[in-house]
């Protein structure tokens, strides 16, 4: 924990240095209107922005479901500052390499982005629920990345109909990452119900359903492709407009909005919600589910201006909805309300003392035979310190906080 501490203070002290030189040297570049000082006013920003970055990871380094996560973010920082002052100072230039920069430049960009899809599913890979999404993820999102790159730095000697399919792909692997990490969430545990309440064992695996999202994304992923490969010469054409003369394309992008859409449904499914608060996660499904049939109907009309308003109209209270539940639910599961002992449930149990077969709800009650009082009382189990639910947890400490759990 010191040695975190005294991590955490050394990069603020870089932050609040490169501050200054930050200040130091745009009034400089202001003043004598040189690109060698306006030069190293970019660079101290940017060396600002990193260590912010470094501060945020080195911060949550602390709980053990983020560790993994920040350090490939660290990773991806440090590399990130290398390339953005490589190109800053024209170390390529100098070394007779500049016909590398544009290279260089898309990179970097890759690298950003790719790099955030890679934290995040690692993160989720992190988790419990979230194991076998975060897993996916990792795997499609590092394929997608690895032909990115190969493209940048291979493709100078390819044919132009070779870049034109060989980018689809990669972009395709990347953003079906998405969908399927969503709606693969919660799959090999026995996810929470809507209401808050957590199923039995003996339920099996709940939402078969959403192997329905996966396939739909496949088979759109698939469609878009085989569409890309075989039309390739008219998709390069003047004038030629896919959206509206291909079939496969129209059918492609109908599944992947039903991939979107089961996913998003399983994401909002497994938020944990309290009994008044349901009525968010049901509109959301319902405006959701009207932002996808507007999407399939903008697909298949032409009438394109008059969709998109419609279109517009029901996907901004979809949206408003994911960003309530998402609050929501971070709300939650910081609260120890008594979702589980308020359930309407049964428990088989045996009286001590006339050994008669009862079945009682949480909370007081009687045997029917011998009229012995019992008290049946439920707890989720949650973290002392931050109220983190750590049910079916596989660790020693909380994901949340980092404190050891004790059981009694």
């Amino acid at each position: 924990m010191d040695n975190m501490d005294n991590t955490r203070k050394l990069i603020l002290h870089v932050v609040l240095l490169c501050l200054g030189l930050t200040a130091v040297a745009g009034v400089l570049a202001v003043m004598t209107g040189g690109g060698m000082m306006w030069s190293l006013t970019w660079s101290v920003l940017f060396a600002t922005v990193c260590s912010l970055f470094m501060l945020y990871f080195a911060g949550q380094m602390e709980k053990p479901f983020h560790r993994e996560a920040c350090l490939l973010g660290m990773v991806i920082v440090a590399i990130e500052f290398v390339l953005v002052m490589t190109l800053t100072w024209g170390v390529l230039r100098m070394a007779g390499l500049g016909h590398w920069e544009t290279d260089v430049q898309i990179t970097a960009g890759l690298l950003a982005g790719w790099g955030l899809m890679g934290i995040v599913f690692l993160r989720l890979h992190s988790a419990p629920f979230t194991r076998v999404a975060g897993l996916v993820g990792i795997v499609m999102v590092s394929v997608s990345f690895l032909m990115a790159i190969f493209a940048v730095w291979m493709s100078s000697s390819w044919s132009r109909t070779n870049v034109e399919k060989w980018w689809p792909t990669t972009v395709t692997i990347g953003w079906l990452s998405v969908p399927l990490a969503m709606s693969l969430s919660g799959l090999g545990t026995p996810v929470r119900r809507f209401a808050g309440e957590t199923p039995a064992p003996e339920d099996g695996e709940l939402r078969q359903w959403r192997w329905i999202g996966v396939a739909a994304g496949g088979i759109g992923a698939l469609a878009f492709l085989t569409a890309r490969f075989w039309d390739i010469d008219r998709y390069i054409s003047p004038g030629y407009q896919p959206a509206s003369g291909n079939l496969l394309l129209r059918f492609a992008g109908i599944a992947m909005i039903v991939s979107v859409y089961v996913g998003v449904a399983n994401i909002v499914l497994l938020t944990p919600l309290q009994e008044n608060q349901r009525w968010i996660g049901l509109g959301t499904l319902a405006s959701g589910l009207a932002t996808a049939a507007m999407a399939i109907a903008m697909i298949m009309s032409d009438d394109s201006e008059s969709m998109v308003r419609l279109f517009g109209a029901v996907a901004i209270p979809t949206v408003c909805g994911i960003l309530a539940l998402s609050s929501i639910a971070r709300m939650n599961s910081r609260a120890n309300f008594a979702s589980v002992t308020q359930a309407q449930f049964m428990v088989n149990l045996t009286c001590p003392r006339c050994r008669n077969h009862l079945e009682m709800k949480p909370g007081p009650g009687a045997c029917d035979k011998c009229k012995l009082k019992i008290e049946l009382k439920i707890e989720e189990p949650r973290c002392v310190k931050c109220g983190y639910l750590l049910y079916m947890l596989e660790r020693d400490d909380c994901p949340e906080c980092g404190k050891a759990i004790v059981t009694t």
